[in-house]
């Protein structure tokens, strides 16, 4: 069901990262960015250039119906340490475990390519994320950041020890 994501998957990933955006940040972040900045042309183009760079390596959840996507790197700053760039569901199909079984992946994932840490961003007034992670295990090392698309949002940094 987990699979890796090839080139004709990205349409669908560029979709439902939109989607779920602007389901999920709309009251967070800019509408100017959302709706306009934020556009499933623009998420495409982008995904496919990001693929492979840096040891950036994306992955779907396909059961027939791609349903979820995340993307992980390395960390350049902490060796041993993986970043999970990325993790969507899209927001149609939520509350049904994907998002729990993706999640699991990365750290299978982990564990088998010999990491020891995994660390994600996530925007401070994004609770349903927040509290999907702390639930997950994840836990808030009070490292903060500017969202790279308006500087009224912060972003936490949340650790998870495997």
């Amino acid at each position: 069901m987990i699979r890796p994501m090839t080139l004709a998957d990205i349409p669908r990933v560029a979709e439902i990262h939109v989607f779920a955006q602007r389901t999920v940040y709309r009251g967070i972040m800019p509408d100017e960015y959302l709706f306009v900045v934020n556009n499933v042309v623009s998420r495409t183009v982008r995904f496919t250039e990001d693929t492979g760079q840096d040891g950036r390596v994306g992955f779907v959840f396909d059961d027939g119906v791609i349903r979820g996507f995340l993307f992980l790197s390395p960390c350049r700053e902490e060796i041993g340490t993986l970043e999970m760039e990325r993790i969507f569901v899209d927001p149609l199909m939520l509350g049904k475990g994907y998002g729990r079984i993706l999640e699991e992946f990365v750290c299978k994932y982990a564990i088998e390519n010999n990491y020891s840490k995994i660390f994600l961003w996530v925007l401070n007034g994004n609770h349903g994320a927040r509290g999907f992670y702390e639930k997950s295990g994840y836990v808030q090392d009070g490292a903060e950041k500017p969202s790279q698309y308006t500087t009224d949002v912060k972003q936490l940094r949340y650790i998870k020890d495997l």
